[in-house]
């Protein structure tokens, strides 16, 4: 039971991700997209503290007594989050960058990497069906992004 609420949270997490990139794609044709994406960073850190705060979580001894290569890592997470934004926000604001094809290239993109890195740097094993579903994300990338 409790693999469900990974599942859960994982398909709520799409759901409000996919929502998120049909409000930013309306908002680009208004909005420069480094404004764009400093407008959503900041209303997600306001979002996060009022439910941080809710959950009474913040503040908790978990934070101020973290490892300080906790905040340094959590800090370039955070550069490398907004990083992928801006450059995501760049391509759905040109005429060319459908919301699909921009979002299946950067998560499916994103996945792949993902998974790579894990295995590399955190020894994460990698068995047959992921290894599949890897060589399938790529093609299905390929075929969007290749053949209009």
């Amino acid at each position: 039971m409790k693999y469900m609420n990974y599942i859960f949270y994982a398909a709520f997490s799409a759901l409000c991700y996919g929502t998120g990139q049909i409000l930013a794609r309306i908002a680009l044709k208004d909005i420069h997209p480094i404004s764009a994406t400093t407008l959503g960073a900041l209303s997600s850190a306001i979002f996060t503290l009022i439910f941080a705060w809710s959950q009474k979580s913040l503040p908790s001894k978990e934070v101020i007594l973290a490892n300080p290569k906790s905040y340094a890592l959590m800090a370039v997470f955070g550069i490398v989050m907004v990083s992928g934004t801006v450059l995501a926000n760049y391509a759905m604001s040109m005429p060319e960058g459908k919301v699909a094809i921009v979002n299946v290239f950067s998560l499916a993109g994103a996945l792949t990497v993902a998974t790579i890195l894990a295995f590399v740097f955190l020894r994460e094993t990698l068995t047959i069906n992921t290894i599949i579903g890897l060589v399938l994300v790529v093609t299905g990338i390929l075929i969007l992004t290749l053949y209009k």
